[in-house]
């Protein structure tokens, strides 16, 4: 996975082939097809994975917040952070993330969640479900966009 992690961070799926995955894994290609059906499979656990470990994150984070514009503010700090710290887990986010660009993808139910609570909760006024969460998924995909460059700016640590 790490091999992959590594490989899909730089290129696309379409990059990438399954040799120079197992050439970088050091792995024999048998044992690669054991795991996984092709290299797609591969890629969406890989993306997977590291979609996890950016939500466990914001999840952590706001573990006893229940406001959904404070959730939300905090959300999008702990993924800007983990975009820098985790520079490579980030680029994987962007370029293997397609699928989940989608309003009603099961991935973003808990961004939907926390939209429509804050529409009822009149916290966020005049915008609607779907605008709302493709404005918060643009924006969080900017700033995995934008991690590297504030690294050699000096505005993050590096």
């Amino acid at each position: 996975m790490s091999a992959g992690r590594t490989l899909f961070a730089s290129r696309d799926v379409e990059g990438v082939t399954v040799d120079q995955i197992v050439a970088t894994a050091e792995v024999a290609k048998g044992s690669f097809y054991n795991h996984f059906v092709d290299k797609d499979v591969f890629a969406r656990e890989i993306a997977s994975a590291v979609r996890r470990q950016a939500e466990q994150a914001v999840n952590e984070a706001n573990a006893n917040v229940t406001d959904p514009a404070a959730h939300l503010a905090r959300a999008l700090c702990v993924f800007m952070r983990f975009a820098i710290e985790h520079r490579e887990s980030a680029q994987v986010l962007w370029r293997l993330n397609s699928g989940a660009t989608m309003v009603d993808a099961p991935i973003n139910r808990n961004l939907r969640n926390n939209v429509q609570q804050g529409i009822t909760q009149q916290r966020f006024k005049h915008v609607d479900v779907e605008v709302a969460v493709l404005l918060v998924m643009g924006l969080g995909m900017q700033v995995v966009g934008w991690a590297p460059a504030m690294v050699l700016l000096g505005v993050a640590p590096g």
